[in-house]
């Protein structure tokens, strides 16, 4: 979590004071004790451990990491007991007695602390010990040592826990290792003997013979390290050593961050190197010769120099000259509880404890006494917590403030005392605290608007209570006005703080709860006790927009946990921005009554400064506070990264895709084994975890395997845990956990994203507490990078490595030289010589399948490539290989040959270059040959034969002649051959098809009823006749008995031919009926189809845009490729040829002095001819892009066009067919608007 400027503060080593080692004769007694115990006291040389030992008892010690505070005078312990008072007692009063008493103070927690107490002979001999133990103990070095100095501890254990002839018992070695199984005690013993030591549970060894060499070597033996065996017969290659020249590929390969400036950073050199090996390599043979052996890379490893994080970062690193709210600021929550929020104790001397251990803003929940002296009182109100006396707490944070940092501490106030108490608690903060107090603000950071807070440095050793300030008639008028605003909680307390229905009170549904309100609403501000408040006013919080209207940075709020989610949800900029400018305060849900913690970090990530917890519980959330707030010299204030200080920059919380500025990382954890993880004979697994932005953040994800029934050397040896994308590296978090089977926590650590040391690595494991153990450790191999996007890696490569990439790049061009049958010199970069045209364009050819890629891999089957032709240029012959590299890239891998000049009456030959992301023809391409007269001249020889003949390139050869490929838009055509629409015309004709079909069908239909209808007409027409005929017959054999045959016979002829024409009449109507319904239908049908194309023309148009917008973005980004391409070979050109010129002039040019001024006006003369050549390349490419602009535009325009062409078409194409319907043989045809003449491709 850090930003900005870095301030390195040098960390020093412990000092062992001579009065330490000297040893010094106490009465020792604890709480316990009822009488003194006389005995001698001492610290080891190294500062491990302070022991003692009374006569006829054995040595005692305890480990100075786990001491908190070392007391005198005052602030030391008093025995209640009289008798022990009496016994302890030396002569005197009791202050006399205080100032001679040394208190130590330790335990794994900070609640249940254990007091020692040593009276010394004199006062002066008190004050000595206790100056010199806290410089030990609060040492930051001290907590953050190697493995291999954990071990200096746990030997100087045995060696001062000796028998009374000073002799080291072999059973402390076995206890001190296992306590619980036999097979373990047993491994114990085997590793013991292996390396030549007494070994029985009895046996004694002497000192002589147990020498720390010694112990490294048995260590070594019970742990079998074959871990690093394999690690070391990896890189030695069956060789019993490693050289120089090994050691130096390790670390750079393998511990050294490859993120690093290797300026500031330097690689490891064979200097370097030796040193290691002079260093760690105990066979003093190998050092001679420079080689390491596995013992020597073992102790390489386990040393100060391969720690798991940067050792700068544990001390005061970060800028401190930034105002308040650009800080994370360690704060705890009901500071004054030790245990629940409902019943638990109140203490005083857990405030000594937080602030001890770095928090920088406590909590004191302040009450009338109820005494008869009217004291101030610290509680949990309304509940069943114990009281301490207020004045008892000041006195102890006046004590404790700035005993382990220099950097200010916040008292926040939830006041509820009557006026006549807040003078009185006043009172005690102005004469205890003194000059500590800020009790007015500084001239330099006026309280006015749009003012920021002061600055971190300006507030060392400053005491700055949190507390409601009392306001002006004038402010109160506008806070009532502004008090029909919606707040954020119904439930608010008067100094700001959102509280909900249970924050450690229970509220219920009963009468008495208006009342209890009412009480637990806090008091008016006392005068005097809101003088004392300047920079840190509560005030209630109603918007962010408000508060940014306000622009008052010295007004803060307090949100509950799920009050600030809520805001965090809903607005999230809003929420990183209000907390640039001020503070606020995040604190525990009401219904945590068993004091948990929520997750910090979620907070954290919204810049929230004072993220308060319970430091009684040290659950996972505690973890990761305590271990956060470890580094930047555990001031309690760690420096917001920019984005959350700078106004100018906007962060959401929740971003996913990388935060602009910001390079992502990535992180890979490999957990290999571990060593003395416990004294138990139980399976063991890892966890690792990673918090930081949600994005970021990996929980239970990562665990390894159960190693059964192995506490001393388990090996994990997993694949590795990948966190491939860190967004936010600055606020990310690794938690790398030890459990023991049954989920019981083992040990942890919580380690900065940023700080990180790659390689392989031990990491001392911290309990709960975050106190480090003694001997548990885990061996993992870290990997630390910059995030690199799937499919850019081999990019990513060329560009941390770009001479080798670049000479394999060289090893291709010669490959591809031979594989073009070249058979001139190629030289430098040049792979191509000048040869004559006819020549160049025999010597390209390539096979056929050379450069062609699956069709599906390309966009678009008709991207045009054509030649520029450049106004009053010459044109030259062009061969253009494309290769395939990565998964989707062709690239052109051959250069130009030519050099043009503009001299006199020369002008400038383009060729040209590109590299594509589409695909080119598999064939060499051969463009227009110019005749052999204007080409022969300048097509003799490669460069390099040029060079090294005669003289370098002259003035005019700077002119730039790159190889230019101009990118045409695609055609209307081009585009109607795409696939996607195709297939859409193929759904659309298959539509069209099936509306014919059902056309064709009603058609048919129509006429087969028409041909019954006639047919039934025609059978009535004939039955009418023949009964005509038949009367008519009856009547002409009668007629012809009465002899009027003729007239009968005349008469009956007119009337079958006049009911013959009215037949035909009728049959003649019926067929007009009929033809005019087939005219009607096959019109309608018409009509349908014609209605059905024009609907099919918008989703065609819209695909052809969408297609069109596609190949307009992709050729402008081809274009802007082949630009930076031909940009970059310019550049490299230039640098060449000046390269060139300089060696000519050193060649040539004697003189030192002459050589000197050729030189610079060489360069001089280069960078202005370079800065010209490229504006006119970059004219010229604004020009292209310009051109290519307008041809899309035209083709757009086109488009648009081709559109109303195709609906006119259309239309006439349906008034033919209509208008035609009425003159065709309506029998043999069927309504289709396309059969015949397809005017469109629908």
């Amino acid at each position: 979590m850090a930003g900005g400027e870095v301030y390195f503060e040098k960390l020093r080593p412990p000092e062992v004071a001579e009065c330490l080692t000297r040893g010094s004769t106490f009465i020792k007694w604890d709480d316990d004790s009822t009488t003194g115990q006389k005995c001698v006291v001492k610290v080891d040389q190294a500062g491990h451990l302070i022991y003692w030992k009374a006569e006829d008892k054995e040595t005692d010690f305890l480990e100075l990491t786990f001491i908190r505070d070392i007391r005198t005078g005052r602030s030391a312990r008093m025995p209640k007991d009289p008798k022990l008072r009496d016994s302890v007692r030396t002569g005197g009063t009791d202050e006399e007695l205080l100032n001679k008493t040394v208190t130590i103070v330790h335990g794994t927690n900070m609640v249940d602390v254990i007091f020692i107490n040593l009276v010394s002979g004199s006062a002066n001999i008190a004050t000595q010990w206790t100056e010199a133990l806290n410089k030990l103990i609060h040492n930051i070095l001290a907590i953050n040592v190697c493995p291999s100095t954990y071990l200096q501890k746990h030997y100087t254990k045995l060696c001062v826990t000796v028998s009374p002839d000073g002799k080291v018992l072999v059973k402390n070695i076995i206890k001190y290792i296992t306590s619980s199984s036999k097979e373990d005690r047993k491994r114990v013993q085997e590793a013991l003997q292996s390396v030549g030591l007494p070994h029985g549970k009895n046996d004694l060894i002497s000192l002589d013979e147990f020498t720390f060499e010694i112990f490294l070597k048995f260590y070594n033996r019970l742990c079998n390290r074959q871990d690093i065996d394999k690690i070391f017969s990896e890189i030695a290659k069956k060789k019993p050593y490693l050289t120089t020249e090994q050691v130096v590929d390790f670390i750079n390969n393998n511990q050294r961050d490859p993120r690093l400036n290797e300026i500031l950073f330097p690689y490891c050199d064979p200097e370097k190197a030796q040193e290691i090996i002079n260093k760690y390599e105990p066979n003093k043979d190998f050092v001679k010769k420079g080689h390491f052996s596995v013992r020597g890379l073992t102790r390489y490893l386990m040393s100060y120099d391969n720690t798991i994080i940067n050792p700068d970062r544990l001390s005061i690193h970060q800028d401190m000259t930034q105002n308040l709210a650009h800080y994370f600021i360690n704060s705890s929550h009901n500071t004054y509880l030790t245990g629940h929020q409902l019943t638990g104790k109140s203490s005083v001397e857990i405030y000594r404890q937080v602030l001890l251990i770095g928090c920088r803003c406590i909590e004191l929940d302040c009450w009338d006494g109820r005494t008869e002296e009217q004291e101030p009182v610290i509680t949990h109100g309304m509940t069943f917590c114990t009281e301490i006396a207020f004045k008892d707490v000041i006195e102890a944070i006046a004590e404790c403030a700035f005993k382990t940092t220099d950097y200010p501490v916040i008292l926040s106030f939830e006041n509820h005392c009557t006026p006549k108490q807040q003078s009185k608690m006043a009172a005690y903060c102005v004469n205890i605290f003194g000059d500590m107090l800020l009790d007015k603000p500084l001239e330099e950071y006026p309280l006015e608007d749009g003012k920021p807070l002061p600055s971190l440095k300006s507030l060392l050793r400053k005491i700055i209570i949190k507390n409601k300030k009392r306001t002006s008639k004038r402010e109160e008028g506008n806070e009532n006005d502004t008090s029909a605003q919606t707040t954020i909680t119904d439930n608010t307390t008067e100094n700001g703080e959102n509280k909900p229905e249970m924050n450690g009170e229970v509220v219920e549904n009963n009468d008495n709860s208006k009342d209890r309100d009412q009480v637990e609403e806090e008091a008016a501000p006392d005068t005097a006790l809101s003088e004392l408040v300047n920079y840190i006013q509560p005030v209630h919080f109603k918007s962010f927009e408000n508060s940014a209207k306000k622009n008052r940075s010295f007004e803060m709020s307090s949100f509950v946990e799920t009050v600030a989610t809520g805001q965090l949800k809903e607005k999230p900029v809003e929420f990183v921005n209000y907390n640039k400018r001020q503070l606020s305060r995040i604190y525990p849900k009401g219904t945590r009554v068993g004091s948990e913690n929520f997750m910090p970090q979620i907070f954290w990530n919204a810049g929230c400064q004072l993220v308060a917890l319970n430091f009684q519980t040290l659950d996972l959330p505690m973890m990761l506070n305590l271990g956060i707030f470890e580094y930047n010299g555990r001031c309690g204030y760690l420096l917001k990264p920019s984005f959350m200080r700078r106004p100018d920059r906007t962060f959401d919380p929740f971003a996913e895709s990388t935060v602009d500025g910001i390079i992502a990382g990535a992180v890979t954890v490999k957990v290999i084994s571990g060593q003395m993880l416990t004294d138990k004979k139980v399976g063991t697994y890892v966890e690792v975890d990673m918090y930081g932005l949600p994005a970021d953040t990996v929980r239970k994800k990562y665990r390894t395997k159960v190693v059964p029934n192995n506490g001393i050397n388990p090996v994990y040896d997993e694949e590795p845990f990948e966190f491939k994308k860190v967004v936010l590296p600055s606020l990310a978090v690794l938690r790398i956990a030890v459990y023991e089977e049954s989920g019981k926590l083992i040990g942890q650590r919580v380690l900065p994203v940023d700080g990180l040391h790659p390689g392989y690595r031990h990491i001392k494991l911290r309990n709960e507490c975050n106190q480090p153990l003694c001997l548990p450790t885990i061996f993992v191999n870290i990997v630390t990078k910059d995030y690199v996007p799937s499919g850019f890696e081999d990019f990513a490569a060329a560009l941390c490595d770009p001479i080798a990439y670049q000479s394999q790049e060289e090893k291709r061009q010669q490959q591809l030289a031979a594989l073009l049958d070249e058979e001139e010199e190629v030289d430098g970069d040049e792979v191509f010589e000048e040869r004559p045209p006819e020549e160049t364009t025999k010597g390209t050819s390539t096979p056929k399948n050379q450069n062609q890629q699956p069709e599906e891999k390309s966009k678009f089957k008709s991207m045009s490539f054509k030649r520029s032709e450049p106004r009053d240029s010459l044109s030259a012959t062009e061969a253009i290989l494309g290769q395939r590299r990565g998964s989707s890239i062709s690239q052109f891998v051959h250069r130009e040959s030519l050099r043009d000049t503009f001299g006199a009456g020369m002008k400038p030959q383009l060729q040209h270059q590109v590299s594509s992301p589409y695909p080119v023809s598999g064939r060499a391409q051969s463009l227009q040959t110019p005749p052999p007269s204007e080409t022969t001249a300048l097509c003799k020889r490669t460069f390099s034969a040029k060079r090294r003949e005669g003289r370098p390139k002259t003035e005019e050869d700077m002119s730039w002649n790159h190889i230019y490929v101009k990118v045409e838009a695609m055609t209307i055509e081009q585009l109607k051959e795409q696939k996607n629409y195709v297939k859409l015309l193929q759904k659309n004709k298959k539509e069209h098809d099936i509306l014919v079909k059902k056309h064709e069908k009603e058609k048919d239909k129509l006429q087969k009823g028409h041909f019954l209808e006639q047919d039934k007409m025609f059978k009535d027409l004939e039955k009418e006749k023949s009964s005509l005929k038949r009367r008519i017959e009856k009547e002409l054999r009668k007629a012809e008995k009465k002899g009027s045959y003729e007239e009968t016979y005349k008469r009956g002829m007119d009337e079958i031919n006049s009911l013959s024409k009215a037949h035909d009449s009728k049959v003649d109507g019926l067929k007009r009926v009929h033809r005019d319904h087939m005219i009607e239908l096959l019109q309608r049908q018409l009509a349908e189809q014609l209605e059905f194309s024009k609907k099919q023309i918008d989703p065609q148009y819209e695909e052809l845009d969408r297609v069109l917008q596609q190949s307009h973005e992709d050729q402008l980004k081809l274009l802007d490729d082949v630009h930076a391409r031909q940009m970059n070979d310019l550049k490299k050109d230039q640098d060449k040829m000046n390269r060139e010129e300089l060696k000519f002039l050193s060649r040539h040019v004697k003189e030192k002095d002459e050589l000197q001024r050729r030189k610079r006006e060489q360069n001089k003369k280069h960078i202005e001819q370079s800065v010209k050549e490229r504006h006119k390349m970059k004219d010229f490419h604004e020009k292209e892009k310009e051109e290519l602009i307008v041809e899309q535009q035209k083709i757009s325009e086109q488009m648009k066009s081709d559109k109303d062409k195709t609906v006119k078409e259309l239309q006439a194409l349906y008034d033919k067919k209509y208008q035609s319907i009425p003159s065709c043989n309506l029998e043999s045809i069927h309504a289709n608007l396309f059969a015949e003449d397809k005017i469109t491709s629908l």
